[in-house]
């Protein structure tokens, strides 16, 4: 099919209707029509070197990445200072939590989404608790939607009184969880917020942290942890030596508003092969 176009184009015929349409000849050859004076070059544009097989693999990588739908844990911090107000009668769980929701009704039914929560000594001696396991955001889990699951458990995420913030260990599991479960044809992440540094008395400590995430970390199965921090005692520093080691990054927040639109970038973020 290909050569039969090639031929007819190349047909001398058809040549003269291209140019009468204002077009250029296969060859290049501009229409009478075009000159200087009009700002249309006669002249041939100068044509590209042809991209070499490394760059044609790197395209069609980026490609593949950019059709990929989204895989995503979501973590929420429920630390005693979250109760903290950031506006007249909102306080920094409910901007939080606000502004998951709004970002929940952007994404499709074919989206995977989990959320977990996290301080200290959730579940027993364990620092995070799930709500709801990741999978379809259409899919039925007994009565309601994943969806609908999701909303549910927005509404009823309650700040823990006195909870420290188990930061690190939190990390760990939910990347040990991401890369067990990891599928290949989704954008495989994890999305943290917290207000704090670290606070886990026991618990690893940011070298251990490091460690862990860099040797578990495995660019043929590539997840990628983003983390916003919202609040003056967010150590961005660490939080971007975490997040980095997996070709994501770590944001600070002042406002609201900050909070959702680097929520939207963190959204449309993919790993780059």
């Amino acid at each position: 099919a290909a050569r039969l176009l090639w031929r007819a184009l190349a047909d001398e015929a058809t040549r003269e209707d291209v140019q009468r349409l204002g077009f250029r000849a296969p060859g290049g050859t501009a229409p009478a029509a075009f000159s200087a004076a009009n700002g249309l070059s006669p002249r041939a544009p100068k044509a590209l070197p042809a991209p070499s097989t490394t760059e044609v693999r790197r395209t069609m990588q980026s490609w593949a990445q950019l059709s990929l739908s989204i895989r995503m844990l979501s973590i929420i911090d429920v630390s005693g200072s979250m109760d903290e107000q950031v506006a007249p009668g909102v306080t920094r769980l409910q901007s939080t939590v606000r502004t998951a929701q709004d970002g929940l009704s952007l994404l499709p039914d074919d989206t995977e989404l989990g959320q977990w929560v996290f301080s200290t000594g959730l579940s027993g001696d364990r620092d995070w608790r799930e709500l709801v396991s990741v999978g379809p955001l259409g899919q039925r889990l007994g009565s309601a939607t994943r969806r609908q699951r999701m909303l549910s458990a927005f509404a009823q995420i309650r700040v823990k009184e006195h909870g420290d913030t188990g930061l690190y260990d939190t990390v760990m599991a939910a990347f040990d969880y991401m890369k067990r479960t990891y599928k290949p044809e989704y954008v495989n992440s994890i999305l943290l917020w917290t207000d704090g540094r670290n606070e886990d008395p026991g618990g690893p400590t940011l070298a251990e942290t490091l460690d862990h995430i860099r040797r578990e970390y495995d660019p043929e199965r590539p997840v990628l942890i983003n983390m916003f921090g919202n609040g003056d005692d967010v150590d961005v520093n660490e939080l971007r030596q975490i997040a980095r080691l997996t070709r994501g990054d770590a944001y600070v927040a002042e406002t609201p508003g900050q909070v959702q639109a680097l929520f939207l970038k963190a959204l449309s973020q993919r790993v780059s092969p």
